[in-house]
């Protein structure tokens, strides 16, 4: 096991679904966790947690950049700004959504000691296989696709390292027995960027993103041991984001001022050909409704060479 957090690239599988024990599942009415407008899928392959009106946490390995596609609560948005944190060892990126306007995010935890606090976990992902013909010979493999949100339980246990460098703090929980927590869960692929969630009886706070899971055994959760033949509880892996506090309020900050510039039409705080290109889609509307406004820079009612000329006056600004 030690061996396969040391090479997490090499022998782990990076972190997507919600694996549950069976009949241990929390009902659709079970109210203790996070709306589910606070989670999200990045493109196809991942999860994301909304931080603020108009960001977004999730990891980089799931790849990805500007225009990537993030649906939040039945609505697509657009990745136009990506903020990677400046360690290389940190798997964390921050995004601005072209036209979000969340009203429910999650905060991010600064300073509640989070060893040994019942959390819920929630990403998009993989789930269980029941496996009616008892063929797995060590837990339970993953199967389906990452279609839907998925909620369980955990109590978080420690602080292991990423032992790459040593450097960064990892959150660490196991997914143990039926009935450790209510509704016991372990992650599996595409829930990379999904959250640890605490309530602090005021909000729903953002205790970790979710990095990795231990897949020794394969795509298989809650494994038997071979040799004793006894179960021994999967480890979970998630970014403490307690570590990266102020970094991510400065940049959730400097993110928000993103469409303040008139004639930055698509809200990434630059004015590039990414501009040109969106005025092309609204090209001499007149006047422009509903988005297609963005495209008239300056407020005449008509998209023409005007605003092309407001966006020439700004050119390669850059005011992130």
């Amino acid at each position: 096991m030690r061996n396969c957090t040391i090479a997490v690239i090499l022998l782990c599988s990076f972190a997507s679904g919600i694996i549950l024990h069976p009949d241990y599942e929390p009902p659709a009415s079970w109210s203790g966790r996070p709306p589910s407008s606070v989670l999200g899928r990045w493109n196809s392959n991942a999860s994301c947690v909304a931080v603020s009106s108009g960001c977004i946490i999730t990891t980089r390995h799931q790849g990805g950049g500007y225009g990537s596609t993030v649906e939040i609560d039945g609505q697509d948005y657009k990745a136009v700004r990506i903020i990677e944190h400046p360690d290389s060892e940190a798997d964390i990126r921050l995004v601005r959504l072209r036209y979000a306007n969340f009203d429910e995010y999650a905060g991010i935890n600064s300073s509640i000691n989070e060893r040994g606090s019942d959390v819920v976990l929630g990403g998009y992902g993989k789930y269980r296989d029941d496996d009616p013909n008892n063929q797995i010979d060590y837990g339970y493999e993953w199967t389906g696709d990452n279609s839907q949100i998925r909620w369980g339980t955990n109590e978080l246990g420690w602080l292991d390292w990423k032992q790459e460098n040593g450097q960064i703090d990892l959150l660490k929980l196991d997914f143990d027995g039926p009935g450790e927590t209510d509704y016991e869960c372990s992650i599996a692929e595409y829930d990379s960027g999904g959250g640890v969630f605490y309530n602090n009886g005021k909000q729903w706070l953002l205790f970790g993103v979710f990095y990795s899971v231990d897949t020794e055994y394969g795509s298989r959760a809650y494994y038997l041991n071979p040799a004793t033949k006894l179960p021994e509880a999967q480890e979970i892996y998630a970014h403490r984001t307690r570590d990266f506090y102020s970094w991510a309020v400065q940049t959730l900050s400097d993110l928000s001022n993103c469409g303040s510039n008139p004639a930055d039409i698509d809200e990434d705080c630059l004015i590039n050909q990414a501009d040109i290109k969106e005025l092309s889609k609204n090209w001499l509307k007149n006047p422009p409704t509903g988005n297609a406004a963005e495209s008239d820079v300056n407020s005449d009612g008509a998209v023409n060479m005007l605003d092309f000329a407001e966006i020439f006056q700004h050119w390669q600004e850059d005011y992130y």
